[in-house]
């Protein structure tokens, strides 16, 4: 499985986050809005699954969960390769591409 986020392949959607690796990544938090899904979060992290498991994030995934109008998934593109700088780059590339 796989889904593009701008020119970039994500793994997923996963709608079990446990099945994220705890590797380096930039992930996207999404959800359901009829037969799509919608970009609602994209951040980046040394540690993809540490970080959605985190409490700040889990009080925010509750937030996102009541205010969603269907199920939330995540997709993870994993940066091996790139340090910390440079996947922040990267999503800020993406977010530029989501500007009006």
């Amino acid at each position: 499985m796989g889904l593009l986020i701008g020119p970039i392949e994500f793994e997923g959607p996963f709608a079990d986050f446990n099945e994220l690796r705890d590797d380096a990544g930039i992930y996207a938090l999404l959800a359901e809005n009829g037969e799509d899904l919608e970009l609602i979060e994209l951040e980046d992290s040394n540690s993809v699954k540490d970080c959605l498991f985190d409490n700040e994030f889990s009080n925010n995934l509750r937030f996102f969960q009541e205010t969603a109008k269907g199920q939330l998934f995540a997709a993870v593109h994993y940066t091996p390769g790139l340090t910390a700088q440079q996947r922040r780059d990267v999503r800020l590339d993406l977010l530029r591409e989501f500007e009006p």
